[in-house]
């Protein structure tokens, strides 16, 4: 664990978007034909091309970037014929580990100091972290981890919001749940196509970022955070991670093309 901290490049600016990672992500992306609900479920690369089955048909192609966490590829939700077996077995020393938010809406939040940073509990680990009006927008966002946080999402949708909610009103006073009302919260752990928000770092993690990430035949190509030897657990580790895949597979078809 000590070695997986001393190789994280921490960048030193961890800062949140003001108009969320979701518009960013689709912004970026505006130029791309992207399908919704349309999981791969088996990537074929036996034959002269790759073939990725889809609940909405087969999709041919030369080559194929796998950007998905390493959780669905060690359960084999996500099939590779021939069997991979050397990326299931790194993929499953790669576990998730949970990080949720949740968002509140508040009444009348003019009392509340802005880009406030409160903490429900300190003397145990069963706790939320709220940030009380985030940009100064009269709400409260609020961060959960561990294995607390996967022992919550297993209460089902609103969970978070229900704790938070006692939980704030024992810090701030009992007039606070009538003010306070649920608006999203996420559920990693319990989302099929991720079963966890980030990587982290076991014995022997580097070398199972190293095998993930590792070309198969000049065909298949690997992302995420996952697979970054240094910026893992990172949404920025995730995006160089694809920049590096992409430029790789250019580069070989550039060769084929020559």
């Amino acid at each position: 664990m000590v070695r997986e901290y001393a190789r994280y490049r921490d960048t030193g600016i961890n800062r949140r978007i003001a108009r969320g990672y979701g518009t960013l992500i689709e912004s970026h992306a505006a130029p791309l034909d992207i399908r919704l609900s349309c999981p791969a479920t088996l990537i074929d690369h036996a034959g002269p091309r790759v073939r990725v089955t889809t609940p909405q048909g087969d999709i041919s192609a030369r080559a194929a970037i796998i950007a998905t966490p390493p959780g669905v590829i060690a359960n084999e939700t996500l099939r590779f014929s021939p069997a991979l077996a050397e990326k299931r077995e790194a993929a499953n020393a790669l576990p998730l580990g949970v990080a949720d938010k949740m968002f509140l809406r508040v009444d009348d939040a003019a009392d509340l100091p802005e880009e406030t940073r409160l903490y429900g509990a300190t003397d145990r680990v069963e706790t939320g972290s709220y940030t009380l009006r985030p940009f100064g927008r009269p709400m409260v966002d609020g961060y959960f981890g561990g294995e607390f946080a996967r022992t919550i999402e297993r209460e089902g949708d609103g969970a978070f919001a229900a704790f938070a909610i006692e939980q704030i009103a024992t810090v701030l006073g009992s007039d606070m749940r009538k003010r306070l009302t649920p608006i999203a919260e996420s559920g990693w752990a319990r989302d099929p196509w991720s079963l966890g928000s980030y990587s982290y770092g076991n014995p022997g993690a580097e070398k199972a970022r190293a095998a993930l990430a590792a070309p198969v035949n000049e065909r298949l190509f690997f992302a995420g955070e996952h697979c970054s030897p240094r910026d893992f657990s990172t949404a920025h580790g995730a995006y160089r991670s694809g920049i590096t895949a992409a430029r790789q597979a250019v580069k070989v078809l550039q060769a084929l093309k020559a």
